[in-house]
């Protein structure tokens, strides 16, 4: 019997990284669900630098970029392994939620995979949580894959948020 995704039309996967190991069931199930799926992967990882840190630790961020850029390298490496069309794409940004979004509507991709959690300590704290964030303003679906997942694909049930404006008629509040 053949292995079939019950993902229909996903083409384009917009895989988001931190470089962190929370990140690596998302990294590992983005290239199984692409080459399932026949759908081409593109992987993002952003370096978090606002106007100012660019300024004041331009060897920072240079060396935060050749950091990603050697993640996202990994990441390609894996995905050509196992027949995976494969972009890679490091960039540079804040707030990282924008970034990802704006990066999954540039590729047209009908998905975005991310980890449940990225940085931890007091930059989460005070940063909020990227992924919920991803998850509240992204146009398209997210699949968040916790560290240990595996996809399997079998009795999927999918939850999908639905937006809409309610316009209060005359007369009505």
């Amino acid at each position: 019997m053949e292995d079939k995704s019950p993902v229909k039309n996903l083409d384009n996967i917009l895989l988001a990284t931190d470089g962190s190991c929370n990140c690596a069931g998302a990294v590992r199930e983005a290239i199984n669900l692409a080459s399932r799926c026949g759908a081409k992967l593109t992987a993002i990882g952003v370096v978090v630098a606002n106007q100012e840190f660019l300024a004041y630790a331009p060897d920072l961020v240079e060396k935060q970029e050749m950091e990603a850029e050697s993640h996202l390298q990994t990441i390609k490496g894996q995905a050509v392994q196992a027949g995976v069309e494969c972009e890679i794409a490091p960039h540079v940004g804040d707030p990282a939620f924008n970034v990802i979004v704006e990066a999954a509507i540039k590729s047209s991709s009908k998905l975005i995979v991310m980890g449940r959690r990225g940085m931890s300590g007091i930059a989460k704290v005070t940063m909020g949580s990227v992924t919920a964030r991803v998850i509240g303003h992204s146009p398209v679906d997210v699949l968040v894959v916790p560290c240990a997942a595996r996809l399997k694909c079998q009795a999927v049930m999918a939850a999908r948020t639905v937006r809409s404006t309610v316009t209060p008629q005359s007369g009505q509040g």
